[in-house]
């Protein structure tokens, strides 16, 4: 699992009352798009699941999967709860994009700047 922790503050130290967001996708592993779909599970600092998610997004690639589960469960976060958010997934890039506010490639650009004005607006960032 790669993390990317998000606070006001750049965590520091794990624990608290922190709210961790984790996310995965179902899709055709072999590089061609096909039936996707993403889900995720919101969990408290004790690792209880809090709530669960998931979507279609019909016929997609894995990237664009890993994107969009992570941004349905950024939504979800900001719209019941505020504060600091732990977000762990295990697309590397996907994470590197968030973390390190490295440029995307350009049909997530929009995504990104929705998932980083989303955090901005719930005092996460």
């Amino acid at each position: 699992m790669i993390r990317w922790l998000c606070t006001m503050e750049e965590f520091k130290g794990i624990g608290g009352d922190q709210l961790r967001l984790s996310w995965t996708n179902i899709a055709r592993m072999r590089g061609n798009a096909g039936p996707t779909g993403f889900g995720g599970l919101l969990r408290d600092h004790e690792r209880n699941i809090l709530l669960s998610y998931s979507g279609l997004l019909g016929v997609n690639d894995l990237i664009a999967a890993e994107v969009m589960g992570l941004l349905h469960g950024i939504h979800i976060f900001t719209s019941q709860f505020t504060g600091p958010l732990d977000i762990e997934g295990d697309a590397s890039v996907v994470i590197s994009w968030g973390k390190y506010h490295t440029e995307s490639p350009w049909k997530f650009v929009y995504h990104f700047r929705e998932i980083f004005n989303l955090l901005m607006q719930s005092s996460c960032a």
